[in-house]
């Protein structure tokens, strides 16, 4: 996205943000860095389209400009039960962080650089919402990970709940496989030792071209372990990745959900 859209509650008037310093303007990564932090000391906390261009940040920032893109997270507060109790919120930003196709990606965002931003991000959110979040960490599905290398951008114990992973079959069949299996070997053996759930995150096939996807090829990789959640990614017209009516894998899925080991929202008392 090229803009960002206001949506908060705000009493008083915002104010521009400040022009970023030389030095900030030296690196992309500063510069967002900046204009978070601005933000969230104008207006609470921030979260931003994934796919901000830095070069396209403008010098001062109006947060009350309707052509800028911008989600506020401040009415995620108001979300209560009938009995006024909060609801919990899986909160996962900045994900896929090993890849290149993000700002905050490896190749545009240092390992320091990421755990300053998910600090300043947690710590703005916390101070307002911090019995209503899940924190969840997940990057991109890798395959040839090893346990230094997956914790290397780990925010820490004290600053995730859920761990997980994005993991999009793109190529073979045999190779989506191998390194599915491989991170979900090593992404259990790290929640089981740190405390954390664990989840699949993100997942799919695009345009279900397999009839026989879920249960043939996700179902035996994610099986052996004690795996919260997955998260089919979106359905559109031009490319669909979840389950409806009118997909190939549609009667699949649901002879999986008959077998009572997988359960629909409906289905979770």
């Amino acid at each position: 996205a090229k803009s960002f859209h206001p949506c908060y509650n705000h009493i008083g008037s915002p104010k521009p943000f400040s022009k970023p310093t030389n030095e900030q303007e030296e690196s992309p990564m500063k510069k967002i860095l900046a204009m978070l932090l601005a933000m969230v000391m104008v207006l609470g906390c921030a979260a931003f389209a994934e796919t901000v261009n830095p070069d396209e940040i403008p010098d001062t920032v109006n947060a009350a400009d309707g052509k800028y893109e911008i989600a506020f997270v401040t009415d995620v507060g108001q979300l209560k039960d009938k009995k006024g109790n909060a609801i919990p919120v899986i909160f996962r930003p900045w994900h896929e962080n090993n890849g290149g196709w993000f700002w905050w990606g490896a190749s545009n965002c240092s390992t320091a650089e990421y755990h300053a931003l998910w600090r300043m991000t947690q710590d703005a959110v916390n101070a307002k919402l911090r019995e209503s979040i899940v924190w969840a960490y997940s990057p991109n599905l890798q395959g040839n990970w090893t346990e230094e290398q997956w914790l290397e951008r780990y925010p820490g114990d004290d600053r995730v709940d859920l761990i997980g992973e994005d993991a999009y079959q793109w190529g073979t069949e045999e190779d989506f496989v191998k390194q599915m299996s491989a991170d979900m070997a090593l992404i259990s053996k790290i929640a089981r030792e740190h405390y954390k759930l664990l989840a699949v995150t993100e997942c799919g096939y695009k345009n279900s071209p397999d009839a026989t996807w879920w249960q043939r090829v996700l179902k035996p990789i994610i099986e052996p372990y004690p795996t919260l959640y997955i998260l089919p990614w979106r359905n559109y017209k031009k490319e669909h990745f979840g389950v409806a009516p009118e997909t190939t894998t549609a009667q699949d899925f649901k002879a999986w959900v008959a077998t009572k080991k997988l359960l629909l929202l409906k289905g979770i008392k």
